[in-house]
């Protein structure tokens, strides 16, 4: 009697760290896969443009407009500052240093999360690959490009539908202390204007969903050929 109970004890025990597992594996590993390849796919190239003077060049010269040494000059300062590699120039104002002194906090975080998503990412990625389980790294890849797709439409269409209103928002709710709004004159407006940053959002945007778009066509793939191989 006593083997009967412990033997059903047993089983039902193994059953439930199974069912556990598996609902860790969907609620909080899952979650945890798909943001972060989410926040890869957003940060990456929004870091990327955000440090490139090319980038900025080019963009200007698409405006038509050819900036001069000098201007070029002070954006090539902002972007090492940014990256704790210079000082401000002294033509820019001190309300326009205490702005930038929280950008580049901001962008400290934003690499903080980035390598946080990085570790997230290879770590999910690297337990199944040691398991040998393809299928499960390719179904995760599946749900996570799919996952990142739906989070760049949702944010990426406040952006579209207004970026005027979002841009005030984002510099709203990251800038609380309120020394984000400048005069028109300014030399960061001058700089970096409203649509220097749609400029930006449009890339990341085609970026991150171009990528996520691959992934989870690839996937789609692979588990189309394992359907036909099992029959």
């Amino acid at each position: 009697m006593l083997f009967v109970v412990f033997s059903y004890t047993k089983q039902y025990t193994l059953y439930m760290i199974a069912f556990s597992y598996k609902r860790l594996i969907d609620q909080i590993l899952l979650p945890l896969f798909g943001g972060s390849l989410f926040f890869l796919l957003l940060l990456t190239p929004l870091i990327y443009y955000s440090f490139a003077p090319s980038f900025h060049a080019e963009y200007m010269a698409h405006k038509w407009l050819v900036m001069s040494d000098s201007s070029f000059g002070h954006v090539q300062n902002v972007y090492m500052f940014i990256q704790g590699r210079s000082f401000l120039d002294q033509d820019f104002s001190l309300a326009e240093k205490s702005h930038m002194e929280d950008v580049k906090w901001l962008f400290g975080l934003a690499y903080f999360i980035e390598i946080i998503a990085v570790v997230v990412f290879l770590s999910v990625l690297l337990v199944f690959v040691f398991q040998r389980k393809m299928r499960l790294i390719v179904t995760w890849l599946f749900r996570g490009s799919l996952i990142s797709l739906i989070l760049f439409f949702l944010l990426f269409a406040f952006l579209f539908i207004d970026f005027a209103a979002t841009f005030n928002l984002f510099h709203a709710l990251f800038f609380p202390q309120g020394n984000w709004s400048f005069d028109s004159s300014s030399m960061l407006i001058s700089l970096f204007s409203a649509s220097f940053f749609e400029a930006i959002a449009t890339r990341v945007f085609i970026v991150g969903v171009c990528i996520s778009l691959l992934v989870f066509c690839c996937t789609v793939m692979w588990r189309k050929v394992w359907t036909i191989q099992k029959q």
